[in-house]
């Protein structure tokens, strides 16, 4: 009976462990093929291209130089016409991200006509000069949503409290957070994020953003649990057809301008299907 006894519970855990190491195989499959991808892009052309390479969403800008503004009515419509869903920017200028009244009410009308052009969903983000959630702002926000999903941006990156600020965007009623854990990159910050997405608990879709590229995203999906991964995904333009530049000094039209010998940079289809290859999608 004793020598039973130690014969069996060492062939179950055998056993266990077999099924336990099957079932994290599983488990670990559906993670990676669960998880989806976002690119946010300032020019519509790159629409279709994008979509064809495995991107789930787009998320439509202007001025990704400028860490992306508020589109046009015209490149948000035509970035419909991929056929993805399409979330739309209401950022007014670079910089901060304090509002007063008049800021509210421009981007309250910003939104309603995203919503009317047909926008899946709604990218903003508001802090006090404290560098708390401006609940107030962000409630007035919403009331213009409408119930159209919305997506707080990497403002919350700047958050003194980002678990606090957590808890408060969720309350107001978003249904999307982007963040890089308050670092550069999300690789560097990818122990926030994880904190991010444990005391998120699932009530809102948490997406790791911040310098993803194709050679990282297994990675930061492993490590911190997101099932999104939002990217950029640009690389340098290629000048065909262009002579020496100018050894003038050139005219910049303002103090952001770059220089015409500054890379141009433009959304790259070739990077999102690698990293769909590197999560497993292909």
């Amino acid at each position: 009976m004793d020598r039973t006894t130690d014969i069996i519970p060492g062939h179950l855990l055998t056993r266990e462990s077999r099924w336990q190491e099957k079932s994290t195989g599983r488990k670990r499959q559906r993670m990676v093929n669960t998880v989806k991808i976002e690119v946010c892009i300032d020019d519509p052309s790159f629409a279709r291209a994008i979509a064809a390479a495995g991107a789930n969403r787009i998320e439509m800008c202007s001025a990704l130089d400028l860490g992306g503004l508020t589109p046009t009515a015209l490149s948000l419509q035509r970035s419909i016409q991929s056929g993805l869903p399409v979330t739309a920017m209401t950022r007014l200028r670079p910089g901060d991200f304090m509002l007063d009244a008049e800021d509210i009410s421009q981007m309250r009308d910003e939104i309603s006509s995203h919503i009317s052009a047909g926008a899946e969903g709604i990218v903003l983000g508001v802090l006090k000069n404290s560098r708390a959630i401006d609940t107030e702002a962000l409630s007035w926000l919403m009331d213009a949503c409408n119930g159209t999903p919305v997506t707080f941006h990497r403002a919350f990156d700047h958050c003194c409290d980002r678990i606090l600020g957590l808890e408060q965007i969720i309350d107001a009623g978003c249904q999307r957070l982007l963040t890089s854990g308050g670092a550069p990159s999300a690789l560097e910050g990818i122990e926030e994020v994880a904190r991010i997405v444990e005391a998120a608990d699932g009530r809102i879709e948490v997406m790791a953003g911040g310098g993803v590229r194709p050679e990282c995203g297994a990675e930061l999906v492993r490590r911190s649990g997101v099932q999104w991964l939002h990217l950029s995904a640009r690389s340098p333009a290629i000048k065909d057809g262009q002579g020496s530049p100018s050894r003038s000094d050139p005219v910049l039209l303002g103090p952001r301008d770059p220089r015409p010998s500054s890379p141009r940079m433009v959304t790259d289809p070739h990077l999102i299907r690698q990293l769909a290859i590197e999560l497993g999608r292909e």
